[in-house]
């Protein structure tokens, strides 16, 4: 309800018509949006520390952050990359998607070093709607592959966030 001091133009007109008592508009906007991980499935990411590969640690974070996005509503999507492969899991809602994200981040091998150019990328890509890119690498491949693209990321406006997978030994 209204409280002296609020601002006039937020009273809902509507509502004093039918209840002769002022209100307040208020909205809770619902937002989505595509939830893209870039997983590194490079020979790098075989490192093995504590019993645990890089590759395993960041399927982890990939696997809880997926699942944590899909149950706010978000879709989520996966690409998967090295030199020699490409896999990748388009944007989708829901449970069964879900399982299918966590199937391939469980059946994969790496190999190779991360890609030189984003055409394996571009093919997937929406620069519609409102995207988070979650990169998970070790970033380890030299600073030319990830500047080609980064600045594919800059082009298509979405946000970008690196986590850099490494281990207690090498930090």
């Amino acid at each position: 309800s209204y409280q002296p001091g609020d601002d006039i133009r937020q009273i809902d007109w509507k509502m004093f018509a039918r209840s002769d008592r002022y209100y307040i508009k208020e909205s809770e906007t619902e937002s989505s949006v595509t939830v893209r991980f870039f997983l590194d499935m490079s020979a790098s990411m075989k490192y093995e520390e504590n019993g645990i590969t890089r590759f395993q640690y960041a399927s982890l974070v990939t696997a809880v952050l997926g699942t944590i996005a899909s149950q706010q509503g978000d879709a989520v999507a996966l690409h998967l990359a090295n030199n020699n492969e490409h896999k990748s899991l388009t944007e989708k809602r829901g449970k069964s998607h879900l399982n299918r994200f966590i199937h391939l981040l469980e059946n994969t091998e790496c190999q190779g070093h991360w890609p030189e150019s984003t055409d394996w990328l571009t093919d997937n890509l929406n620069t519609h709607d409102r995207e988070l890119w979650i990169v998970c690498s070790d970033l380890l491949d030299g600073e030319k592959r990830w500047e080609t693209f980064i600045q594919l990321s800059k082009s298509v406006g979405h946000e970008i966030q690196f986590l850099q997978i490494l281990g207690h030994d090498e930090l």
